[in-house]
């Protein structure tokens, strides 16, 4: 090859890595963010459930944050490893919709279905942000 067209493999090259840099950022990010709103969104319809129900206080208060901390965690995790979090936070959620239906009977599938569909679209949005970033990450190396 000649040295200007080296140059412009070169340049494009590294533009390209650039790319899969900044893709790689911007969907590890989104990825954590998609884990955490779902953290909140967890957070606020047991307080809500809570406060309704009349028995908000200091134990129950504490027993409601536990889910939504480890779920903020797997947010956090998700920066490092996008596709592991998701796929934990996903197994920790349907763990816990199966542990609802198994307490209180098959009345817990239609109750807060507009919730449960909300968290399904976020972990679904979550997933596609996560294998985005891999292959962002897969491209980096490659």
């Amino acid at each position: 090859m000649t040295e200007p067209t080296e140059n412009l493999v070169a340049e494009e090259y590294a533009s390209y890595q650039d790319v899969q840099l900044h893709l790689w950022n911007l969907e590890r990010r989104k990825t954590r963010s998609k884990l955490w709103i779902t953290a909140a969104i967890f957070l606020a319809s047991d307080l809500v459930a809570l406060s309704i129900g009349n028995v908000l206080n200091a134990q129950t208060l504490m027993a409601s944050l536990l889910f939504p901390m480890i779920l903020f965690g797997l947010g956090a995790w998700a920066f490092a490893n996008p596709k592991p979090a998701v796929i934990v936070a996903a197994v920790l959620v349907l763990a816990m919709f199966g542990l609802q239906f198994y307490l209180t009977g098959a009345s817990s599938l239609l109750m807060g279905l507009l919730m449960k569909g909300v968290i399904a679209y976020l972990l679904f949005a979550a997933w596609t942000s996560a294998r985005e970033a891999e292959t962002a990450k897969r491209n980096l190396k490659g």
